[in-house]
Parts: structure tokens; C-alpha cells; sequence
């Protein structure tokens, strides 16, 4: 039996990507996790490819300093550094990432007895702390002309993250 390949190939634009893959790469949904699995792994880079010049200059037009979901999936150059805090995810899986860029899957406090699970619980009195959108775009030099004279000293401020799996 031969095994069939895709050759989708989407045209410039946003009009061929379907309605929630777009919502989950410019991170609209509240939570794809539920359908992010069903993802093709190979077709999703091509997608967001199709779309994502068209996305990122209307994201930073409203939202100076930071990026879209599917910017931090496809073209970070790493993630972004955690400052200080308690608490790892288990992993760096697409159904995991924000809409900020920062993985949720942080495991529960009573699964620390499961070997096989990896990652950290995070401590409500002490949660993880990361660099903002706007200081790691600043550190790797990703500014869009125009974007960092838009920002406040408040932009570079560190995030104190409260992850919803604990």
C-alpha cells in the first residue's frame, strides 16, 4: 500500500486556514488544548507560514511588544527565559503553549509520585516568574520598525505567571 502525502499547499492570506487553527495561532481560542492534538504536525508550520506576515503586522499594530501564538511555535529562536520561581512544565507540546509564548502544563501537586510524569508543581507563593514579551524581543534584537518607541518601561517588566493547571 503506498502512503498517501498531503500537497495542501494554502495561498497567501488567511482564507484557506480554518477558522480554529488561525484562532489557535494568532492565540484567540480561550484553550485549544482539546483539538490542538488533532493538529497535522507537518501541515501546521505550512499554514502558519501562509498567514503569518499578514498576522504579525496587525498583531504588533494592536499589540506593540509582543507576538502571536503561532510566532512562538514556528519562529521563536528560543523560549523565553524564566527569571526566578517555583515550578517546570512537563513539556513544550503545541497543546501546552500560551498565547504569550509560555508552556501550561505544569503537573499537579499530587502527581509528583508518578515517575514517568517530568516537570515541576508550581508554588502559589513562590510561581515562576519569565522576561516580558517586549524584553526578549529587545534581547534578540526582533522589534519591528517603529514598535519599541511605542512601549513603556512597564513593557519590559518581568511576568509573574499563574499557571491554570494548579
Amino acid at each position: 500500500m503506498t502512503e498517501r502525502r498531503s500537497t495542501y499547499r494554502p495561498r497567501r492570506g488567511c482564507g484557506p486556514v480554518a477558522g480554529h487553527v488561525r484562532n489557535w495561532l494568532v492565540g484567540r481560542d480561550s484553550d485549544g488544548a482539546e483539538w490542538a492534538p488533532l493538529l497535522d504536525a507537518e501541515e501546521l508550520p505550512v499554514l502558519w507560514e501562509a498567514i503569518r506576515d499578514d498576522v504579525i503586522a496587525e498583531h504588533v499594530r494592536n499589540y506593540p511588544g509582543t507576538r502571536p501564538r503561532g510566532w512562538w511555535a514556528f519562529d521563536a529562536p528560543e523560549p523565553r527565559r524564566k527569571l526566578g520561581g517555583t515550578g517546570e512544565p512537563r513539556g513544550t507540546s503545541l497543546c501546552g503553549l500560551t498565547p504569550s509564548g509560555l508552556y501550561d502544563d505544569y503537573p499537579k501537586p499530587r502527581e509528583l509520585d508518578n515517575p514517568y510524569l517530568k516537570g515541576y508543581p508550581t508554588d502559589p507563593a513562590d510561581p515562576p516568574v519569565f522576561e516580558s514579551q517586549a524584553a526578549y524581543l529587545d534581547r534578540h534584537g526582533l522589534f519591528l520598525p517603529g514598535e519599541r518607541r511605542r512601549l513603556k518601561a512597564a513593557d519590559f517588566e518581568p511576568e509573574i505567571y499563574s499557571p491554570k493547571s494548579n
